[in-house]
């Protein structure tokens, strides 16, 4: 995200060289004629300056900044807003993983517990082909959860900017922008030029008279120009504020969609602990068995407790985060 904004801001900036460089410099004149006197054959030329082009190639400036501004605002924000989800699953792994390593070490154990009794003639192939199954599934589990954890941690940004902030500075941005971009307007309502060169009448002795003037230019719109100027920066902010698909929207939707993530991950939690309870109900009435089948049920019911163990925890990091960021990024 950091290349594509930089690429973009260098982008506009180029962009606004181009105008710019013309604005603010100097400008090369030649005329034939002066309608003044009526003479056709008068040639003047010469070098000319406009303050108010250079007042805009300023405004050019400011106005590539505050496009640049915006697209790095609005590139953040949807960075932020898509990936609470990610960020979730990102804390419930981390939870996880390390109880995950423990149901992995107990499925080990059971492996070897089961061969070892196969070599005593105690147990069958059945029992350790499922003792390998479920190690196999265990393990492939673990290894989805690191390969998740690697790519969701390449994606994410580096940190968490509360969402309401983000809003605030993109509305400011945009509303930059469409002010920046009528003050550019306003400022071609009038000119001071300063010119400076010669002048040659081919007709009066072919005489080279040097010269030296000033020009001003006023439009009579200029100050209802400058006026509608002013306003567009609060009307932009009114705009986005009520677009459908503006900053705030977007913000809000947000919002709602992290709250259904929220109910949803209680309904998930709850029926890993009621599966978790099932578990140390069945874990107390085999206690006390000691036939080879009994053990044999106590040990698997331990894993699974373990592994129940585990996805509680995932859950309840999960919620914790989802909670969390709804209480950083409180309706505005």
């Amino acid at each position: 995200m950091a290349d594509e904004v930089s690429s973009f801001c260098n982008m506009t900036q180029t962009q606004a060289d181009v105008q710019r460089n013309l604005l603010n410099s100097p400008e090369l004149f030649a005329t034939t004629g002066n309608p003044q006197t009526g003479n056709s054959s008068t040639i003047t030329a010469g070098v000319r300056w406009s303050l108010s082009k250079h007042l805009q190639a300023g405004t050019v400036s400011k106005l590539a900044d505050a496009n640049c501004d915006s697209y790095r605002v609005d590139a953040k924000l949807a960075e932020q807003t898509k990936n609470v989800g990610q960020r979730a699953d990102l804390k419930a792994i981390e939870s996880m993983e390390p109880l995950m390593r423990q149901v992995l070490a107990l499925a080990n154990e059971e492996v070897k517990k089961e061969q070892a009794l196969m070599q005593a003639k105690v147990s069958t192939l059945t029992n350790v082909k499922d003792a390998f199954d479920a190690r196999d599934s265990i393990r492939t589990q673990l290894a989805s959860l690191v390969q998740t954890r690697s790519r969701i941690g390449e994606q994410l940004p580096d940190a968490e900017v509360p969402l309401g902030e983000l809003v605030r500075q993109s509305i400011e941005a945009k509303a930059e922008v469409a002010n920046e971009t009528s003050q550019l307007a306003a400022q071609s309502a009038w000119d001071v030029s300063i010119a400076a060169g010669a002048q040659n009448d081919p007709r009066a002795q072919n005489r080279t008279q040097p010269f030296v003037g000033l020009t001003v230019s006023y439009s009579f719109g200029a100050p209802a120009a400058n006026r509608a100027a002013n306003k567009v920066a609060g009307l932009t902010t009114q705009y986005l504020n009520e677009q459908r698909d503006g900053p705030l929207q977007q913000y809000q939707r947000a919002i709602a969609t992290v709250k259904g993530l929220v109910e949803g991950e209680r309904i998930i939690l709850q029926g890993l602990e009621e599966r978790k309870a099932f578990t140390d109900a069945t874990l107390e009435r085999l206690t006390g068995i000691t036939t080879d089948d009994g053990q044999r049920a106590i040990r698997q019911t331990r894993i699974e407790r373990l592994a129940s163990e585990a996805q509680i925890a995932g859950s309840v990091a999960r919620l914790k985060f989802l909670q969390q960021w709804i209480e950083r990024n409180k309706p505005i």
